[in-house]
């Protein structure tokens, strides 16, 4: 019996679950705008191994989602995982956030051939990739602008597209139904950890970084007419 817990903090959903023998368990998560990943993942998880009556030293490895996706909540998944890892001296194994969501999507959408997952970006912009119906890359992910220029570039009939990125498309798209909004969820993982885990496609827990596509810009502080910068 493997069990594996599942860590997704790429957006603002702070999901944990627990995955055993590539079916979930149990899934202990909370959207929330104010990205409370700092203050509840630790909680989550020990509410999640309690809930589900299994001890730390009970679990085979861990996956975390390692993006695309918000950069602090990354940082955070990314150190809760590693930590957890090197205590207990389990392998850490890491999934692609547009893998989950196409994976995902495939399932609600099973006769749908291709997919494309959209991860919420800055403005009109979204973290995005194209997959077949195997799941193989069709094309990396990358940075797109939703324009109809974007969506002339896809089959619409036959391409689903998941995630919280598809909120920007309801003026563009002809294909409503095909559209999946959703966040990325601990609850999508199980199976994905689990092939990846039989095959032992692991990461190294000294080096692993998440995958944050763009680098973290920080807020310049605004200046006032006499040069100087706000406190």
């Amino acid at each position: 019996m493997n069990r594996i817990l599942l860590l997704e903090t790429s957006s603002r959903n702070c999901s944990v679950a627990l995955g055993v023998d590539g079916v979930i368990q149990h899934v202990v998560e909370m959207d929330s705008e104010e990205y409370v990943h700092a203050e509840k993942l630790h909680a989550f998880i020990e509410q999640l191994l309690k809930e589900t009556n299994v001890s730390l030293t009970q679990l085979n490895g861990v996956c975390i989602s390692k993006g695309p996706g918000s950069y602090t909540g990354l940082r955070i998944g990314t150190s809760a995982a590693k930590g957890l890892c090197y205590g207990l001296n389990i392998p850490l194994v890491a999934l692609e956030t547009t893998l989950i969501l196409a994976f995902y999507a495939k399932e609600k959408f099973p006769r749908h051939r291709q997919f494309l997952p959209m991860i919420d970006a800055r403005r009109m912009e979204v973290y995005c990739a194209h997959y077949d119906f195997d799941l193989a890359v069709i094309e990396n992910v990358d940075a797109k602008i939703v324009d109809e220029v974007f969506f002339q570039k896809h089959n619409m009939e036959h391409t689903v597209f998941v995630g919280d990125g598809v909120e920007k498309c309801n003026a563009l798209v002809p294909y409503p139904e095909n559209m999946l909004p959703c966040l990325p969820s601990a609850s999508m993982m199980a199976s994905l950890a689990q092939q990846k885990f039989n095959q032992q496609v692991f990461e190294d827990v000294a080096y692993f970084e998440p995958y944050y596509l763009k680098d973290f810009i920080a807020g310049v502080a605004k200046k006032n007419p006499f040069g100087f910068s706000w406190p």
